[in-house]
């Protein structure tokens, strides 16, 4: 049996995001994440994504490759990648995170993931990175 991995990144939509869009995402994900043995979950702030990716190593990063090349987006920034032993979100072939309470415990670590989306930065550690998901996925609303 391979690692699982988790892989997380953020992107700009080159064009406004709306709810049609993310449907059509989603619905796509979902369809190809479930065949492949893959979970994560999409967040959308303004016209930044951010989404994670776990499963076995060889899928999400065939997966992260192709989504790589999709010229929806650009500023494709790989915020962090690291082994785990449990999935975070093992229940959700493409979960989608609609809302967020800015005042949760965990908000604050997620709005600067976005922030540092905006400036092209990466973050320093995925061990960190996997911890703020984890309590953050307890907190959020994700359909």
């Amino acid at each position: 049996m391979q690692p699982l991995i988790l892989l997380v990144y953020t992107s700009q939509s080159r064009q406004p995001v709306d709810g049609e869009m993310i449907d059509a995402i989603l619905n796509v994900a979902q369809t190809f994440n479930s065949q492949n043995n893959i979970t994560g979950f999409l967040m959308v702030r303004g016209n930044y994504f951010l989404q994670l990716l776990e499963g076995p190593e060889d899928a999400v990063l065939q997966l992260y490759n192709k989504i790589s090349m999709d010229k929806r987006h650009h500023r494709i920034t790989l915020q962090g990648k690291a082994s785990i032993e449990n999935r975070i979100m093992d229940k959700w072939s493409m979960g989608y995170i609609e809302e967020f309470k800015e005042t949760q415990p965990s908000a604050q670590s997620m709005l600067e993931l976005f922030e540092l989306a905006r400036e092209g930065q990466v973050i320093s550690s995925a061990k960190p990175l996997e911890k703020m998901l984890r309590i953050f996925s307890r907190d959020a609303k994700i359909r």
